[in-house]
């Protein structure tokens, strides 16, 4: 799986409207996915750390079955991680139950499948 940079680095926050920050928009540290199968532990992702800054568009490939989509999951709090946190504007994603997951992510960030289907979060 690859993470890249599709806005050639430049943040548009003043053209946005987003207020500047220091803080990342989306940060992930230390996120690790492990589940059990009929063979025994199946990792689907480990030790895996992003920082995405404010106004920044980043677009993830890989291969089928790479871990995009549990990735996205984890990043959108529809799923909880084995290991480590997920960070929103500096607010703890996986700190609430699922209900509190749902209405703590700010409005301004927004993620979307290869189907285009976009998640506000």
């Amino acid at each position: 799986m690859q993470i890249s940079n599709v806005d050639g680095g430049h943040s548009q926050n003043d053209a946005n409207n987003v207020p500047r920050t220091t803080d990342p928009a989306l940060r992930a540290r230390a996120l690790s996915k492990i589940v059990q199968d009929a063979t025994g532990r199946l990792t689907i992702l480990d030790d895996i750390n992003l920082s995405v800054a404010v106004g920044e568009t980043v677009a993830m490939t890989g291969p089928s079955g790479s871990g995009k989509s549990t990735l996205l999951g984890l990043l959108a709090g529809l799923d909880t991680p084995t290991s480590g946190d997920v960070q929103i504007f500096g607010n703890d994603l996986l700190r609430d139950d699922e209900d509190g997951r749902a209405h703590c992510a700010p409005k301004r960030l927004a993620l979307c499948s290869s189907r285009f289907n976009c998640c506000r979060i």
